[in-house]
């Protein structure tokens, strides 16, 4: 669990900057204005972390997800305790 961390993402394409909030328990949240996003398809981003004076870093670019053509499912009832006996 890294607490206290520097944690900052970039969108290369826009040039805007999102800091995250350290939770203090290794969770860090970013929290949006109404309506506010990270970006859009297509738009390269740069994740940076500092960490005990180290710093980490990654590149990305947000891609479109696949299409969803339909959504299965099977339900299983099974009864909870023991058998009568």
């Amino acid at each position: 669990m890294a607490v206290g961390a520097q944690v900052r993402v970039t969108n290369r394409t826009t040039g805007r900057a999102f800091t995250f909030t350290d939770r203090g328990n290794g969770n860090y949240v970013w929290q949006p204005v109404t309506a506010e996003t990270l970006g859009v398809v297509g738009d390269e981003f740069a994740l940076s972390v500092r960490y005990q004076n180290e710093e980490f870093t990654a590149n990305t670019r947000l891609a479109r997800t696949t299409t969803i053509d339909s959504i299965t499912y099977e339900l299983e009832q099974d009864e909870i305790g023991q058998e009568d006996g």
